[in-house]
């Protein structure tokens, strides 16, 4: 996959700066490291005068990514890419659910989401048909110090897990509840993806819902997003915004 067909995917994506913690979902443009294809930032001051701290994780991300392209991975098409950003709030959805972070918001930084994916049919596929392409046999709730076990058993690069520990304690520190850890496996591969959780957002999250595992399965098998207007923003900012464009 090309870095150009990557980033345009995660134009949909909700990004924050990664030192100053300025957010797209408040108007401010974030773009990512070309590089490592993880980082986000706002502005050229802000990359550079972060560097120091991922100039070793850049490195090792754009060795892995690498690797993966090489190997032809799944996780590293526009297929998945299109999948994934078509379910982004039904990620959110096991993470309000499945972490019960509205009742115990401290779990965000304890524990993970693991999805076990399997593709429905190799190859390319309709449009119509992306939201469907993949699908769950498992979601199982972990604790980070597992997944950071299964990184060294698979022999992943200790930054890649690192670096989501690192996007959870920037996004506290600015305010947020913080960044939650999704962890998806396809074929013996492993992709982290950090989500990161407004403080407004815990106003709107329903009580925790027994059967949000099911609604999540259904959700991909039959390739019907979960669809939350608020997921990844801060609905207090937003009206602001509102306001004063009015």
């Amino acid at each position: 996959m090309s870095d150009k067909a990557i980033l345009a995917s995660q134009k949909a994506q909700i990004r924050c700066c990664w030192v100053c913690y300025k957010s797209s979902a408040d108007g401010f443009r974030i773009s990512y490291c070309k590089n490592s294809r993880a980082a986000s930032y706002c502005s050229t001051e802000c990359q550079r005068g972060d560097w120091k701290n991922h100039k070793e994780m850049c490195r090792r991300s754009a060795e892995q990514l690498a690797l993966s392209d090489m190997l032809g991975s799944a996780m590293n098409t526009d297929k998945f890419m299109e999948w994934y950003t078509a379910h982004r709030e039904t990620m959110y959805w096991a993470i309000y659910h499945g972490l019960d972070i509205k009742t115990h918001p401290e779990n965000i930084s304890k524990q993970a989401v693991y999805f076990v994916l399997q593709e429905r049919s190799p190859g390319p596929c309709a449009k119509a048909d992306l939201p469907s392409a993949f699908f769950a046999t498992s979601i199982t709730i972990r604790e980070r110090a597992w997944v950071q076990e299964l990184c060294k058993v698979n022999n992943q690069p200790a930054e890649i897990f690192d670096s989501a520990t690192a996007c959870d304690v920037r996004a506290r520190e600015g305010g947020d509840v913080g960044s939650a850890l999704v962890v998806l496996e396809l074929e013996h591969g492993l992709k982290f993806c950090p989500v990161r959780i407004a403080k407004g957002e815990l106003e709107l999250i329903p009580p925790k819902h027994e059967r949000w595992r099911e609604d999540v399965l259904n959700a991909f098998r039959s390739g019907s997003p979960i669809h939350l207007s608020f997921a990844g923003r801060n609905p207090k900012k937003s009206k602001r915004r509102e306001r004063t464009k009015g």
